[in-house]
């Protein structure tokens, strides 16, 4: 069996509840316990078309700074992850616009999922998460003008919300991952958000 194919298999089994991988000195692949309340298939979260899309994006913002705090708050963080959050961010950085600085937004959130300490949080982020990266292949970003200093002040939200978590700092990662709703496309803004919104987060 190829490695894709077992790393698909593995993220269809954690999206249905059947197992959880958990990283580190005591990680691995475990059994989860059944918790049929709480379970939801991951149907119900794919992206299906533009308009799902928009909601998954829009809902994933909205809890940015609930899973910056989940992680932040997190006892017995595993330093490898910290210190793999700030070199994130500090790629974040010294990045422009590009869809390659994208899947590194979308990796350093996969992380601090990892990270956090609310099994329900991770579970629906990365249902989430899994749908926006199966559906969007490529980004157009802005290289001019105020869409682009917007495109950085957006990814220097990010990396501010990465470094809070790292330090561990509950209410700085909260105050950040609520600039991370603000600056985005989908941002409740009118002074910061683009008229048109465009899914980059």
């Amino acid at each position: 069996m190829s490695a894709p194919t077992l790393d698909t298999a593995l993220k269809l089994l954690v999206n249905d509840g059947l197992i959880v991988m958990r990283r580190g000195p005591n990680g691995g692949v475990f059994v989860a316990r059944s918790r049929p309340v709480l379970r939801l298939g991951s149907s119900q979260l794919w992206a299906r078309d533009a308009r799902t899309l928009g909601e998954n994006i829009e809902l994933r913002e909205a809890l940015a700074a609930y899973l910056g705090v989940s992680a932040a708050r997190a006892p017995d963080r595993d330093p490898e992850q910290v210190e793999e959050l700030r070199r994130y961010a500090e790629l974040l950085d010294e990045s422009e616009g590009s869809f390659e600085t994208q899947r590194n937004i979308w990796k350093a959130y996969r992380l601090m999922a990892e990270m956090c300490d609310s099994i329900t949080l991770r579970t629906i982020y990365l249902d989430l998460l899994d749908a926006a990266e199966a559906l969007i292949l490529d980004i157009d970003f802005p290289e001019e003008g105020q869409e682009a200093q917007r495109e950085k002040t957006r990814i220097t939200a990010h990396a501010n919300l990465l470094r809070a978590v790292a330090d561990g700092d509950v209410e700085l990662a909260r105050e950040c991952g609520e600039i991370v709703r603000i600056v985005s496309p989908y941002g409740r803004d009118p002074g910061l958000s683009p008229a048109r919104p465009n899914p980059l987060t």
